[in-house]
């Protein structure tokens, strides 16, 4: 177990960088997971704002529209000066001022083209929800006086069906709230994965390819297809290490949500990217010449198959286009597997069978690359 050993003695010379990766890890995991797995998308509530609306025609309709806004946002009383205006939202007293404009009602009444001011704190979203909030009750108004309703009538009934709320009910197996923290810490573990292992396998890979070294284990007892296996026994062993270290932390800070049924797909899930970083690994430590590119591409390689992959950036919020390019990427089928895991109570055939397939893809790619990577060596050997 010469060979073995050696080995691991390379590994043990970059312990500080290893133990870097994995406080990086430990830290980022949960703090990501106790504050995302906080908050839950329970039910749409309408946030009001402070407003402000300056009726200047005094009518019944203006009345009407002032009061329903006020139903919907918390109304502010302030002057009719503009430069009272502009200090209530200089000092954020009110977000959003109305102004309905004098001869409103008559307007309307007639049938003519009714335009209402506003002055809204810039960029301000929720300055444009009242906007629509506005449109919504003047285009609601024009129907019903166009039907033939009284003024006193049309502005009741818009007020009443601009109240009434429909609701919303998610029905099903396979929807959550939000996902448990365990899937936040496991949606993580690629970055980890991927830096430990390039940081620890490449270094002693890379220390066997030295030139003079190869000859002088040629002139030795030990046959290369022995040294070959220890060397490949070495990185599985390092590899199960790595993996099982990261697994007894997620029972050490989740273990409770341990018991979740779709948990045992999670850790599937983690092993198959565990082959791909292995993979990764292996090409880096066979290929690569000198240790500053070593380095360079530790950092390369982790952090942008986690930013192609969806593990930094959600892929809910990428684009079709951006999705479709990072379906090329490894890590992106092992982010749609956690999430889709996390995001669900129990499991469908359908998706047992996705879940299959993006783990099934990620265990091509891990073969692919280490095939590939053993076609590049026959040929600089050539």
């Amino acid at each position: 177990m010469q060979v073995f050993n050696c080995f691991y003695k390379i590994i043990k010379k970059n312990i500080g960088g290893l133990l870097l990766y994995f406080g990086i890890f430990i830290g980022l995991a949960i703090l990501m997971s106790n504050v995302t797995s906080g908050t839950e998308m329970q039910s749409f509530q309408d946030t009001k704002i402070q407003i402000a609306v300056i009726d200047r025609d005094g009518s019944e309709l203006s009345r009407a529209l002032k009061e329903y806004m006020g139903s919907r946002q918390n109304l502010v009383e302030i002057e009719d000066d503009k430069e009272k205006m502009q200090d209530n939202l200089f000092a954020r007293k009110v977000e959003y001022i109305l102004i309905i404009p004098a001869g409103f009602e008559e307007k309307i009444k007639n049938g003519e083209e009714v335009y209402t001011e506003n002055i809204k704190v810039p960029g301000s979203y929720t300055g444009y929800f009242a906007d629509s909030q506005v449109s919504q009750y003047l285009k609601s108004l024009k129907t019903y006086l166009a039907a033939g309703y009284s003024v006193t009538d049309a502005a009741k009934n818009v007020s009443e069906d601009l109240e009434l709320k429909g609701q919303v009910t998610l029905q099903g197996d396979t929807v959550k709230a939000s996902m448990p923290s365990v899937y936040y810490y496991l949606r993580y573990i690629p970055y980890a994965l991927m830096a430990v292992l390039i940081y620890g396998i490449s270094p002693a890979l890379r220390a066997f390819q030295n030139r003079d070294l190869k000859k002088r284990n040629e002139c030795g007892a030990m046959t290369m297809n022995q040294r070959n296996k220890q060397i490949m026994t070495a990185c599985v062993a390092f590899s199960a290490v790595v993996w099982g270290v990261f697994m007894i932390m997620a029972v050490v800070l989740y273990r409770g949500q341990l018991l979740d049924g779709n948990i045992k797909y999670g850790i599937l899930n983690t092993i198959a990217f565990l082959l791909l970083a292995a993979s990764i690994a292996f090409m880096v430590g066979m290929l690569v010449k000198s240790d500053n590119a070593l380095t360079a591409l530790v950092n390369i390689i982790s952090l942008g198959f986690c930013f192609m992959g969806g593990v930094f950036v959600p892929q809910e919020v990428m684009s079709e286009k951006v999705l479709a390019f990072c379906k090329f990427v490894p890590s992106f089928w092992y982010v749609k597997v956690n999430d889709m895991l996390g995001g669900a109570i129990g499991i469908t055939h359908q998706m047992r069978t996705d879940v299959w397939m993006g783990i099934l893809v990620q265990v091509g790619f891990a073969a692919a690359i280490f095939a590939l990577t053993l076609v590049l060596i026959k040929k600089t050997r050539v």
